[in-house]
């Protein structure tokens, strides 16, 4: 009866599907001591990592927020929220960047008036919709108007 225990464990521990779920199990532990430090914390680490610190200095740098914190611990942050963190960042920088857009537009336009900020909103939606034209394909744009020809005049 050991025997078939021990075969039965080492394959269990070694098949593909069971291997994922014990890491991850074992990153979201590590992560939440991390997880659980205050947002500003958080950030501080986050934007330290930014600036390519190595890990014992950035440590180093928390001091007692820092406290229990390791290399391990770090590296599976990196790994996982931080990751989060920067596809976070990406999404502001492309709202940033589509409102100075409208702001620089209503600003070409001349003067403010809600005729305007609707003209601009009306271009950046149009240019939304043909980056998801460009990003999709001419194939995308035919199966929906063939399924839901009204989306079209929605969107």
């Amino acid at each position: 009866m050991n025997t078939t225990t021990k075969t039965t464990t080492p394959a269990l521990e070694t098949s593909p599907a069971a291997t994922p779920v014990r890491m991850r199990t074992r990153t979201d532990r590590l992560q939440k001591d991390i997880a659980a430090l205050p947002k500003d914390v958080r950030d501080m680490i986050n934007h330290m990592l930014d600036d390519g610190l190595p890990y014992r200095v950035l440590i180093d740098e928390l001091g007692e927020a820092g406290e229990g914190l390791d290399a391990q611990k770090l590296a599976d942050w990196v790994q996982g929220r931080y990751q989060d963190y920067l596809k976070d960042c990406e999404t502001i920088e492309r709202a940033k960047t589509r409102m100075e857009f409208a702001s620089d537009l209503i600003r070409e336009l001349g003067a403010v008036d809600p005729a305007l900020i609707y003209r601009a909103c009306s271009t950046v939606a149009a240019l939304q919709i043909l980056q998801a034209m460009l990003d999709y394909g001419d194939e995308a744009l035919r199966e929906m108007l063939q399924t839901k020809p009204t989306g079209y005049i929605t969107m």
